[in-house]
């Protein structure tokens, strides 16, 4: 499995919209050492992370029947069609994984080239078990959670037409499933 040790962002998140991760986000790279990358990054760190698990997963299955079966084919006792052909399974994944994750150390580069050593990115609303698989994935990610009043939250985010009364339930709903969801499978020494 690959594990990028090297990638190890700082990543501001909430249960919700309209938790303060906006109001943090400034408040943070004005600090003259950090540089927190906005929501098209995070979204980036989500899809990257999302794609290479599921990589993992697909190369996981059957890895020993293809190991097999591409020995057979370099050997020359082939000569079917084999539509799930591929190279050794653990080396592409390295491969995959490498170069799906090139763009974050690119973004850990550039923020300390701008003389900036605490870098990240910040998503409101985030998904814990997003959260928890990328955490997973980089050991020295660490996370701040934002917790402002669920009720707060869907005040400022119906002022914003955000949310109708029709969804207001779901939006609490919401809020709580992500808080508690945090509490229980990200460990505490890694959250602020």
């Amino acid at each position: 499995s690959y594990h990028m040790n090297s990638i190890n962002p700082l990543l501001v998140a909430s249960p919700t919209v309209r938790s303060g991760t906006t109001l943090l986000h400034p408040l943070l790279f004005s600090a003259s050492t950090t540089l927190i990358y906005g929501e098209f990054c995070a979204n980036e760190l989500f899809m990257a992370t999302q794609l290479y698990l599921l990589k993992q997963q697909q190369l996981s299955m059957g890895q020993g029947y293809r190991k097999e079966q591409l020995e057979q084919v370099l050997s020359g006792k082939v000569n079917h069609w084999i539509p799930d052909l591929m190279p050794d399974p653990e080396a592409w994944l390295k491969v995959i994984g490498e170069s799906n994750f090139r763009q974050f150390e690119y973004m850990k580069d550039y923020a300390l080239q701008q003389n900036r050593p605490v870098w990240g990115m910040k998503m409101a609303g985030w998904n814990p078990h997003s959260l928890h698989q990328i955490m997973g994935l980089f050991p020295e990610t660490r996370l701040i959670y934002l917790i402002r009043n669920a009720e707060d939250c869907l005040r400022s985010a119906k002022a914003m037409d955000m949310v109708g009364e029709e969804n207001e339930a779901h939006f609490l709903q919401s809020w709580n499933y992500n808080h508690q969801t945090i509490r229980q499978i990200i460990p505490s020494e890694r959250v602020l």
